[in-house]
C-alpha cells in the first residue's frame, strides 16, 4: 500500500499545481480522483491519487509551440 498521507482541498491543489477552483473543476470532470469525505464538510485526498493525476499529466505529449 502506498503512503497514508492526506491533504485537504488547498494542500491539494497546490501539490498539483492549480489553484484550488481549478483543482474542484478538475474533480469534478473525473480528471482528479474525489476525495475521501471525512465528515459534513472535509474532504481529504490521498497522496497517491495526486500523484496519479500528476503522472497522467507528465505522460501526455505537450503542444507543438508554434
Amino acid at each position: 500500500m502506498g503512503d497514508r498521507k492526506l491533504f485537504d482541498t488547498k494542500a491539494a491543489a497546490a501539490e498539483c499545481g492549480l489553484s484550488r477552483s481549478t483543482f474542484l473543476r478538475y474533480v469534478k470532470a473525473g480528471r482528479i480522483a474525489p476525495g475521501i469525505k471525512m465528515g459534513p464538510r472535509a474532504i481529504r485526498w490521498h497522496i497517491d491519487d495526486l500523484n496519479a493525476y500528476l503522472e497522467r499529466c507528465r505522460a501526455r505529449p505537450s503542444p507543438k509551440a508554434a
